[in-house]
C-alpha cells in the first residue's frame, strides 16, 4: 500500500509541475495579449498543447494508481477521491499527500483566475476588431448616431469606406 501511495504522490508532483508550467505560460500569455503579439501567443498555445498532452498521460497513470489504491482499501474506484485516500492512510504519507493536494488546489485556483483575465483580454480585442470591421464596412453598431438636430442619421447619408455590393 505504501508503494502505491508513494507512486501516487510522485505522479501528483509531476502533475503539479506541469500545472506550474501552464501557470507560467498563462502569465506570459497575459503580457503578450496586452502587447497584441499574435505570433508569440500562437507559440505559447503550442507549448500549452504539449503540456496538456503530458498532463493527460500523467492523469491516466494517476487514475490507474487510484484504482489500485481503491482496491487495496476495498473502496469503489469510481467514487474515491484524494481526500478519501488521505483519511484512510497513516502518517506521514497522508500528510505528504495532503500537502501536494493543497498545493495543486492553489495552483488550479490561480490558473483559473489568470485564464479568466486572459479571456477578458481576448474578448476585448475581439470586440475592438468587430467594431473596426463594422466601422469600415459601414454597418451600424449598437450605438445609434444622432445628427445635429437630435434625429438619428439615416444609413443612406453615411459615408462608407467600402461599397457594400463589393
Amino acid at each position: 500500500m505504501d508503494q502505491l501511495l508513494h507512486k501516487l504522490i510522485e505522479i501528483l508532483r509531476v502533475e503539479k509541475q506541469i500545472l506550474y508550467n501552464l501557470l507560467q505560460l498563462s502569465h506570459t500569455k497575459t503580457n503578450l495579449l496586452l502587447e497584441a503579439n499574435v505570433d508569440a501567443i500562437n507559440n505559447i498555445i503550442l507549448q500549452e498543447h504539449e503540456l496538456k498532452f503530458t498532463l493527460d498521460t500523467a492523469e491516466k497513470k494517476r487514475e490507474r494508481v487510484v484504482v489500485d489504491i481503491a482496491t487495496a482499501l476495498q473502496e469503489d474506484a469510481s467514487h474515491i477521491t484524494i481526500s478519501d485516500i488521505i483519511e484512510k492512510t497513516d502518517l506521514p504519507l497522508n500528510q505528504e499527500l495532503k500537502t501536494v493536494k493543497n498545493e495543486m488546489h492553489d495552483q488550479l485556483t490561480e490558473y483559473k483566475g489568470i485564464n479568466e483575465i486572459n479571456l477578458a483580454l481576448i474578448q476585448s480585442h475581439l470586440y475592438f476588431v468587430d467594431f473596426m470591421v463594422n466601422t469600415i464596412s459601414g454597418r451600424q453598431t449598437q450605438a445609434i448616431i444622432y445628427g445635429s438636430q437630435g434625429y438619428t442619421v439615416a444609413d443612406e447619408k453615411r459615408n462608407y469606406f467600402f461599397d457594400n455590393k463589393a
